[in-house]
């Protein structure tokens, strides 16, 4: 995948102006300065990309977690187990080329603020802001209303806005699964060519066993790991990628 920049485009509201939801937006050139930021902040001296919230790792009752993220050249800090779901969610699609976490903070109001879960940049040249919730369907009035304003400013700005649950999500055991997948499969790089070789030779094996996969390719002096690489990212079938919960592209 080539690495694009994108340019982002200002979008200019006049400070007393009102949305249609009867509220005053945030400054959008704020926003946009903090996604840049977002995107160019290298990360701290132990190789994790910290957001505008720094999530502390560790803790009694807490779900934290660390995942080494190739598309993001660092460690991503997660706070719960659906939002390290949601990262390999991201680290699997073919449409994003990066990510941050806890990455801009959002006025609603003089003393309000939002810091939504997920930043996130595409392919398309698109900027896009996810927030992850056990249930999108049983949210609390409060954080409905929040969101809608949120979503309601983001669409000024030409930038989606969509809360993604957990029924959209690996579960706990596919996360494991996915988990090793990925460490297995991108302990080193691959060049272009090497990928596609191994797609075509092993596209039409009528197995998902990874070890019969890995023999394939090791036979035709491949790295054995592009099976699990091929798998993680959905281009060869596996147990995890065709259960109705198992990972798929946004």
């Amino acid at each position: 995948m080539h690495q694009t920049n994108y340019a982002l485009g200002r979008i200019t509201i006049k400070k007393n102006q009102l949305l249609s939801d009867g509220h005053t937006p945030f400054d959008s050139n704020q926003l946009f300065n903090q996604i840049e930021a977002a995107f160019s902040k290298p990360p701290d001296v132990a190789n994790v990309r910290h957001g505008q919230r720094q999530i502390l790792q560790g803790g009694r009752g807490r779900r934290t977690s660390l995942l080494p993220s190739r598309k993001n050249g660092g460690s991503m800090p997660m706070e719960s187990r659906l939002e390290l779901a949601y990262a390999l969610v991201l680290e699997a699609s073919s449409t994003v080329v990066q990510y941050r976490t806890q990455a801009v903070q959002i006025t609603l109001g003089s003393d309000e603020f939002a810091v939504p879960d997920f930043l996130i940049k595409t392919v398309h040249g698109k900027y896009l802001v996810h927030e992850v919730k056990p249930s999108k369907h049983h949210l609390k009035p409060e954080d409905l209303a929040r969101f809608t304003r949120i979503k309601a400013y983001l669409t000024e700005m030409e930038i989606g806005f969509s809360v993604i649950d957990a029924t959209e999500l690996p579960s706990v055991g596919e996360v494991q699964e996915l988990l090793a997948l990925y460490a297995q499969g991108h302990r080193r790089h691959y060049t272009p060519g090497q990928i596609d070789l191994a797609y075509s030779l092993l596209k039409h094996q009528e197995t998902t066993d990874l070890s019969k996969l890995r023999a394939v390719l090791i036979a035709n002096a491949l790295p054995p790991d592009l099976a699990n690489y091929l798998q993680f990212h959905g281009r060869l079938i596996s147990d995890v990628t065709t259960k109705p919960g198992g990972h798929h592209e946004k």
